[in-house]
């Protein structure tokens, strides 16, 4: 009989436990925002029952979840977040790597125009300076010295930038760091937390803060590395179709150059006139001879193009 109790009050019971367990240990409230994957749940608390916890996602849906399953179950909830006055940004800006390089003189005067590199340039400069003194003669090779790069100068721009937000926390972490770099480039991410957590400002500030990176990165020489998208293919083809053979020609190889307001049958005609005699003069002179006789109805100016390729194939 108790077997049977126990059988049909199951659910009951389990609900009971995990509601004392949430209420006991804090480990949810009405109004908390909580993200659970596994039962498509990311939103706000808005009931708690016996047997389930409602939660209204932010497409404004609602979901029900079991109680027990906040037990058995990992859940996220953001109440901290909300809590500690910050909100996390962590997010990469994609460099191509091409355009990392040294900085010359003339690249670090133009950069001391920056307020916030100031303090970094001046220290920058007294470490290298003492480095490279103690290499010697091996220090007169630029090889051997150590030198400021435009990524790192830009590095230490961005975390000056940073420190100097208003709206970004200064008692919580804040890194600018490179990751690994990849096939879509090197991230530089940024991490760092800002004073307010509403949603709205939150992604206001964080989009400022990236619109003014993405503006100011060519001051340092630096590139942000994207997939081709419909205008680098567009481009492509103008200059394909700016080509009088619908290629990319290398203009070293090029044999002659045909004036582009020829006619095109003209053109065609001294073209293949040219292929011909090349391909004549590779095998035997008379061939080639008589190539020539026989593409004499073309005119003087076939046969000079004929010259001029046939001495470009023999070299």
């Amino acid at each position: 009989m108790m077997a049977v109790l126990l059988l049909v009050f199951q659910d009951t019971l389990l609900s009971l436990v995990a509601s004392v367990t949430l209420s006991s240990n804090d480990m949810v409230r009405v109004g908390d925002w909580i993200e659970m994957p596994s039962q498509n749940a990311d939103g706000d608390v808005i009931d708690i029952a016996l047997h389930t916890v409602k939660v209204q996602n932010w497409d404004k849906t609602i979901t029900t979840i079991p109680t027990k399953k906040l037990i058995s179950d990992s859940f996220k909830n953001w109440r901290g977040m909300s809590e500690s006055g910050g909100r996390r940004i962590k997010r990469a800006l994609y460099l191509d790597q091409n355009s990392v390089r040294f900085l010359d003189e003339d690249g670090q005067a133009r950069l001391r125009r920056f307020r916030l590199l100031a303090d970094y340039l001046q220290r920058k400069d007294g470490e290298l300076d003492a480095w490279n003194a103690r290499l010697a003669e091996q220090g007169r090779e630029r090889v051997n010295q150590r030198r400021i790069t435009n990524l790192g100068t830009f590095r230490a721009y961005v975390e000056a930038y940073l420190r100097a937000h208003p709206d970004i926390h200064d008692g919580m972490t804040l890194l600018v760091r490179q990751l690994p770099p990849g096939p879509t480039g090197l991230p530089l991410e940024v991490y760092c937390f800002t004073r307010t957590v509403a949603w709205g400002p939150y992604e206001g500030i964080q989009s400022d803060i990236f619109d003014h990176l993405l503006a100011i990165l060519p001051e340092f020489g630096l590139q942000v590395f994207q997939q081709p998208g419909g205008a680098d293919v567009r481009r492509l083809h103008r200059v394909r179709g700016a080509d009088r053979d619908r290629g990319l020609v290398d203009d070293d190889r090029r044999l002659f150059e045909v004036p582009a307001d020829r006619a095109g049958d003209r053109q065609h005609i001294l073209e293949v006139g040219a292929a011909v005699l090349v391909r004549r003069r590779a095998d035997s002179d008379e061939d080639d001879v008589a190539e020539g006789h026989r593409l004499g109805g073309i005119g003087g100016e076939s046969q000079a193009a004929g010259i001029v390729v046939g001495a470009h194939h023999r070299r």
